[in-house]
């Protein structure tokens, strides 16, 4: 049997009182007409392709069933469930290096992964050169004795940076680049940590800087028993909050 796709107007998936587009990494989704942009570039995607990337912009993180997804998409109307499948792979392909952003989770359904920001704008592309803040983050520091966690504040860094990689709003600028003075970071992300056999307690502050001036300080205390998992959590942490205010001094 030939897979087809059936003509059913949208199910309200277009511009709400709410916002009008939505931005992650290099693209826009403009709700209002219903068009994708890669920086000043459409990009070419089937209605119901654009369907399924709104549900997923619209609660990023979220896990949606391939039931609740289909729902969404088509409603009560009966399709194939081939149908869900043909369309996220045409929604991946035309986000080409992303993809990756929009997850499978064995068992239980779709993600989107990446960090997604919501405006009232119009629907013009996004800039072709968006104004990117520079941000620096040297290695945190030890206080006290820490021999068990002493390689922790060289991996905090490269943590990250990998959690930040695909925040285009962010250019990362390399320890070797910032202490050679070859470039000036706009911010820097520093901190110190202190560490128990059980606990890591890890402070940070964003610091502008031009004057020194803090738009940001947390605390947190992490469990210590598996490394890895820590250097995920802190990275988490810290990206998460870099984002939020880096995103916010651009608007």
């Amino acid at each position: 049997m030939a897979l087809m796709e059936v003509a059913l107007p949208s199910r309200g998936l277009t511009a709400s009182p709410e916002f009008a587009s939505y931005c992650f990494g290099k693209f826009r989704l403009c709700l209002a007409t219903r068009q994708l942009w890669r920086e000043d570039a459409q990009v070419a995607l089937s209605s119901r392709a654009l369907d399924l990337l709104a549900a997923f912009l619209r609660a990023p993180g979220v896990v949606h069933s391939r039931d609740e997804l289909m729902r969404q998409i088509w409603g009560t109307v009966s399709v194939l469930d081939s149908n869900l499948t043909v369309h996220l792979c045409l929604l991946r392909r035309a986000l080409g290096s992303d993809r990756g952003l929009i997850a499978t989770v064995p068992g239980r359904g779709y993600q989107f992964i990446g960090v997604v920001t919501s405006s009232q704008g119009t629907a013009a592309p996004a800039s072709k050169n968006p104004t990117r803040i520079s941000l620096w983050v040297p290695q945190f520091r030890p206080l006290g004795a820490c021999a068990r966690f002493a390689a922790f504040g060289r991996a905090v860094p490269k943590a990250v940076h990998v959690a930040l990689a695909r925040n285009s709003g962010i250019r990362l600028v390399s320890a070797e680049i910032a202490e050679s003075g070859e470039a000036r970071a706009d911010w820097r992300l520093e901190g110190c940590y202190q560490a128990t056999d059980e606990r890591v307690r890890v402070t940070a502050e964003l610091v502008r800087t031009s004057d020194g001036s803090i738009c940001w300080a947390d605390c947190r205390d992490f469990a210590a028993a598996d490394r890895f998992a820590l250097h995920d959590e802190v990275s988490s942490w810290l990206s998460k909050a870099v984002s939020q205010r880096m995103d916010a001094l651009r608007t």
